[in-house]
């Protein structure tokens, strides 16, 4: 074979058998057809060939690469089919010291929903804040099923020490990462929880 390692002899005809080998001709780990579906999706550009489709380049502008699409199953010539995007539901929020422990739920989303499960590790990746003296945290694997979309942690903040001096405003860094399913990383992949005294 002129375009692979593998060879395939037919020794005889078999009625109403048909064959379709799948190449990729440029080596980028996009089969030629699916770069073909990129290619016809638009006139009005300069992608013309399989070597103008590239996987790391977003055709549809949804943020989603061209080969994450493909290896997702979704559409990457249509900004609508995206796949599930894990996330932290917002960036930051800010939560004061009181006279006793407060427990705080943070939002980890997967929208839209998944068709199996997928999953991702939710660790603390920095901060001012000191573990077990400002707060109680422990790292987390969050684990959607199929069709789960919204999960809940959290963070315990450790009361104030009577006579303490008032310190600066502090902070926990939480992030995301070791996703694992048919998901790709969202926005808002950490969340800064400031913690006033």
């Amino acid at each position: 074979s002129a375009h692979g390692t593998a060879s395939v002899a037919i020794t005889n005809q078999v009625p109403e058998l048909n064959i379709t080998l799948y190449e990729d001709l440029d080596s980028d780990g996009i089969l030629d057809y699916l770069e073909q579906q990129i290619i016809n999706a638009s006139t009005n550009d300069n992608i013309e060939t399989t070597d103008h489709v590239l996987p790391l380049d977003d055709f549809d502008g949804d943020g989603v690469s061209n080969a994450d699409e493909i290896r997702l199953g979704t559409d990457p010539t249509n900004p609508n089919s995206v796949p599930p995007r894990l996330r932290f539901a917002v960036s930051e929020q800010t939560v004061a010291e009181s006279a006793t422990n407060i427990s705080i739920s943070v939002t980890v989303l997967l929208t839209p929903a998944a068709s199996s499960t997928v999953s991702g590790l939710v660790s603390v990746q920095g901060g001012t804040a000191t573990a077990t003296n400002d707060y109680v945290f422990t790292n987390q694997t969050v684990v959607f099923t199929a069709g789960q979309t919204n999960k809940q942690i959290t963070v315990t903040i450790i009361a104030d020490q009577t006579n303490q001096v008032i310190e600066p405003q502090e902070s926990i860094v939480l992030g995301l990462s070791q996703l694992s399913g048919q998901a790709v990383y969202g926005t808002n992949l950490t969340h800064v929880v400031w913690i006033n005294d």
